[in-house]
């Protein structure tokens, strides 16, 4: 949603970067989901490469959420007779730049919270019950 809104203002540096978070971070969830889907939560490795790239996105969306709410600042002021700039979509991406950043911020919480627990042995697959020898007479 954020680099939709302004992927008509591409060429500026500050909007590529939006565009470049943006798609990429759609890409990395439909990796995630469809390697959640097949199974690969299980494993925790990917558990933990899931934090790793969830903690590299955090610090994009930050920057993406600074970079548009630099460029909602630089276009308010600007006089613009031919309608070049929708403000409104401007401020539209700079809001869900900083609703992402947020939703990833919740996400990079959660994946921290299950990469401790599989290193703690509070988390993973459920313990099977004991077996046992002993014949029950």
């Amino acid at each position: 949603m954020v680099f939709a809104t302004v992927a008509t203002y591409n060429g500026w540096s500050k909007i590529d970067f939006t565009i470049f978070t943006g798609v990429t971070a759609m890409i990395l969830c439909l990796a995630f989901i469809i390697a959640y889907l097949l199974g690969a939560g299980e494993n925790a490795t990917v558990v933990l490469i899931e934090f790793g790239c969830n903690l590299i996105w955090w610090v994009f969306w930050l920057a993406t959420a600074a970079c548009m709410a630099s460029v909602v600042s630089s276009v308010n002021g600007v006089y613009d007779p031919y309608g070049y700039w929708n403000k409104n979509n401007i401020r539209a991406s700079c809001a869900f730049a900083w609703i992402t950043w947020a939703l990833w911020t919740l996400s990079t919480l959660l994946s921290f919270k299950d990469v401790k627990n599989r290193n703690s042995g509070g988390g993973g697959s459920m313990p099977t019950a004991a077996t046992s020898n002993v014949a029950m007479v």
